[in-house]
C-alpha cells in the first residue's frame, strides 16, 4: 500500500542567500620567520600572491591581509595580526580566511586545532592552499589534526636543530648574548665585546662603593640622584640592577654561557638553568672592566653580607652607631637599642641584652644601660687611649703585621677555581644534592675567610689612621664608635673596651651618677620593665 508522504521543501538559509547577492568578505593571513632566506622577498611574495588570488575571484571581496613579519613563536599568544584576524572572524566582519599553509598559519597542534575549531563553529572556513584543504569539509578535522602534528613535529625538530647549532657554537666559546644589557661594553664590527670608557667608569664606581660598605640600595639611589642613565638608556636603577652587576663575572672579563635555558619550546618558558643543560666558561673571553683581584673581594663581600647578623638574608646596615657593638658580659649576647617615653612625655633611649628582652631576668639579669652613659664611658675610653697614643698605635700596628695580607689572590683563584671545576664534575656525574651542596658551601666559607680578613685588616688600618691623625676628643662623637671602638662587653661593675688592633681597655661603672635601674614587673606580661623613677 502506498504511503502518504508530504514533502516540505528546504528551505533557502538565509546567509547563503546574502552570499549570491554580496561577495563573500575574504582575509588572508601571511607570516614570515626571522630565519627564513631572503625574508622580506618572501613576506612580499606571499602578500602580492594572496591580492592576486582573491582577485580573480569576483565573488569575493577582500577584507585585510594581516600579516605578522619576523615572528617564530611556536604558539599563537605574540602574533598580534594573528590574533586580530581571529578576533575579526569571530564579530562578524570575515566570511573566509586564505593562508598559504598549516605552517605558516600555526605550528602547534592545540593552537591550530582550537582555532580553527572556533572558526568553524562560526561557519567561516580556512583554506590552506598547500595542503588543498578547506576546514568546512567532512574530512577536513581529520587531515587538519594529522597535519597540525606533523607540523608540530617538524618545530620540535627544527628546536632541536638550533640547540644542537648552539651547542658546538658555545663550545667553541661563542654566545648570541645582548650588549646593550651590560654597562661598559658594545659590540664591535667582528661581534666581539669592547669596553665603554663612559660606562666603565660608572661600573668601577659601582665596584667601589659597595667594597666601602655602601649598599645595593644606596648605589642605586646616588646613581639615580645623579641622573645618571642605565645600561639601556631609560628607566631607573634599582638595587637588583646593581646585585646583578656585581656578580657579573662578564666584568672580569669571562663569560659564563647558557645561565638560563628554554624548558618549554611552545611557551618559550625560560629558567635558571641549575644543571638542566651545560653550561660553559669561558676564561679571559674579552678585556675586562673590573681586575681579577677587586671582582673576587666583592663576590666575597657579598656572600659575608648574606651570611652575616646570624644569618639573615641580606646585608643589614645598622640601624645605630653602637648596633652589634655591645656585648653582654654575662651570657655573651648583643644589647639591643631600644626607647622608652617617660611620665613628662620625655623620651629615654636605653640598651638592653637580648636573651633578658626575649626571655626575661631569669635567664640574664646583667644591666640596662642608659644610652648617655655608654657614649661618656665611650669618650672617657676615648681621651685614655689618646693620652698614650703612642704606646697604643705600636700595639695596633703590630697586630696589622700579625695579621698580614691574608689568603693571596693567586691561592683565593686557584682554590675557588678548583671548587668550580669540582662542582662541573659533581652535575657532570648527576651526583647527589648533599654532595653540590657541600661544593658550594665551602666556596662560601671561602669567600666569607677572605672577607673576614680583608674587613678585619681595613678597620686596623682605620683606627691606627684616626689615632695617628685626630687630636683628643672633647665630646663625643659617632665617628669614635666608627674608626675605633671593636666591641664593648659590659659587666656588673665595668665596660671593658675592646678598640680595633687589639687595645684594651677598663673603665669602672660610676655607680652613683648611673645607678642600676631597679626592676619592675608587667601587669600585661610577666616580664621586666625598667622603673620609671630610676630613668
Amino acid at each position: 500500500m502506498k504511503k502518504n508522504v508530504t514533502i516540505f521543501p528546504a528551505r533557502i538559509d538565509k546567509g547563503k542567500v546574502e552570499a549570491v547577492t554580496q561577495k563573500k568578505r575574504v582575509a588572508a593571513y601571511a607570516r614570515v620567520s626571522k630565519d627564513t632566506l631572503d625574508q622580506e622577498n618572501s613576506f612580499e611574495s606571499q602578500v602580492q600572491h594572496f591580492n592576486e588570488l582573491i582577485a580573480r575571484h569576483p565573488d569575493w571581496e577582500l577584507v585585510k591581509i594581516y600579516a605578522d613579519d619576523g615572528i617564530t613563536a611556536l604558539n599563537t599568544q605574540k602574533r598580534e595580526e594573528f590574533n586580530n584576524m581571529v578576533d575579526d572572524a569571530l564579530h562578524g566582519k570575515i566570511d573566509l580566511i586564505l593562508s598559504k599553509s598549516l605552517s605558516r598559519f600555526a605550528r602547534n597542534t592545540i593552537d591550530a586545532l582550537t582555532t580553527i575549531r572556533s572558526l568553524r563553529a562560526k561557519g567561516i572556513p580556512i583554506i590552506f592552499e598547500k595542503e588543498n584543504i578547506n576546514t568546512m569539509d567532512e574530512q577536513g578535522e581529520l587531515l587538519l589534526t594529522l597535519l597540525a602534528t606533523f607540523a608540530q613535529q617538524e618545530s620540535v625538530s627544527l628546536s632541536g636543530n638550533v640547540r644542537i647549532g648552539l651547542s658546538y657554537k658555545y663550545q667553541r666559546g661563542e654566545s648570541s648574548y645582548t650588549y646593550t644589557k651590560s654597562l661598559g661594553y658594545t659590540k664591535n664590527s667582528n661581534g666581539e665585546m669592547v669596553v665603554v670608557p663612559e660606562e666603565a667608569a660608572i661600573v668601577r664606581r659601582i665596584f667601589r662603593e659597595y667594597l666601602e660598605g655602601r649598599t645595593e640600595a644606596e648605589i642605586a639611589g646616588e646613581l639615580n640622584a645623579e641622573g645618571i642613565p642605565t645600561a639601556t638608556g631609560i628607566g631607573t636603577w634599582h638595587s637588583t640592577t646593581i646585585k646583578r652587576m656585581l656578580e657579573n663575572e662578564r666584568y672580569e672579563g669571562d663569560l659564563l654561557i647558557q645561565k638560563t635555558c628554554t624548558v618549554d619550546i611552545f611557551n618559550k618558558t625560560r629558567k635558571k638553568n641549575d644543571g638542566i643543560v651545560p653550561q660553559y666558561y669561558v676564561r679571559d673571553d674579552h678585556e675586562p672592566i673590573i681586575s681579577r683581584n677587586d671582582f673576587m673581594l666583592v663576590q666575597a663581600e657579598i656572600v659575608f653580607r648574606r651570611k652575616a647578623h646570624n644569618g639573615s638574608s641580606g646585608f643589614r646596615k645598622p640601624k645605630f652607631p653602637l648596633s652589634d657593638k655591645i656585648v653582654c658580659g654575662d651570657c655573651g649576647a648583643y644589647y639591643r637599642h631600644y626607647e622608652m617615653r617617660q611620665r613628662d612625655g620625655t623620651k629615654v633611649f636605653l640598651w638592653k641584652c637580648a636573651t633578658r628582652i626575649h626571655e626575661g631576668a631569669e635567664a640574664c639579669d646583667n644591666n640596662i644601660i642608659k644610652e648617655k652613659e655608654i657614649e661618656e664611658v665611650i669618650l672617657s675610653s676615648a681621651r685614655k687611649l689618646f693620652d698614650d697614643k703612642e704606646n697604643n698605635l705600636l700595639i695596633m700596628k703590630e697586630t696589622l703585621q700579625t695579621l698580614g695580607d691574608g689568603i693571596s689572590f693567586e691561592e683565593a683563584d686557584k682554590k675557588l677555581n678548583e671548587i668550580m671545576d669540582e662542582k662541573i664534575r659533581l652535575v657532570a656525574e648527576h651526583a647527589a644534592p648533599s654532595a653540590i651542596a657541600d661544593n658550594e658551601r665551602r666556596r662560601e666559607n671561602l669567600l666569607v675567610e677572605i672577607a673576614e680578613g680583608r674587613n678585619r685588616r681595613n678597620h686596623v688600618k682605620a683606627a691606627i689612621s684616626f689615632l695617628d691623625k685626630e687630636k683628643t676628643p672633647e665630646t663625643y662623637d659617632g665617628c669614635i664608635v666608627e674608626k675605633l671602638i671593636e666591641t664593648i662587653t659590659i659587666f656588673p661593675d665595668s665596660f671593658d673596651i675592646t678598640f680595633y688592633g687589639n687595645v684594651k681597655l677598663t673603665i669602672k661603672k660610676d655607680h652613683e651618677r648611673w645607678p642600676v635601674a631597679p626592676l619592675k614587673k608587667s601587669r600585661k606580661h610577666d616580664k621586666d620593665t625598667t622603673s620609671e623613677d630610676a630613668l
